[in-house]
């Protein structure tokens, strides 16, 4: 099999990844995927899916072939 990647390829960025954080304090990953059809995102710990809540908060910028999620964690 052979795999052959081009401009049109979709990609796959992850900034921010690996943070300490301070109770009280929050940090930001975001992971932004650029394809087409344009990807939809989800945030998992371990197995366990991620939603809005008190110590987690996700928001989506979506553009014409692109998404930037990013998750923000409020340690607790």
């Amino acid at each position: 099999m052979r795999l052959l990647y081009d401009s049109d390829s979709p990609t796959l960025e992850l900034i921010g990844r690996r943070q300490l954080g301070w109770p009280g304090e929050t940090r930001n990953i975001t992971c932004i995927g650029t394809a087409l059809p344009v990807p939809s995102m989800n945030w998992y710990r371990g197995e366990q899916y991620l939603r809005d809540s008190d110590t987690y908060r996700i928001t989506n910028e979506r553009s014409a072939d692109s998404v930037a999620s990013t998750l923000s964690v409020r340690h607790q």
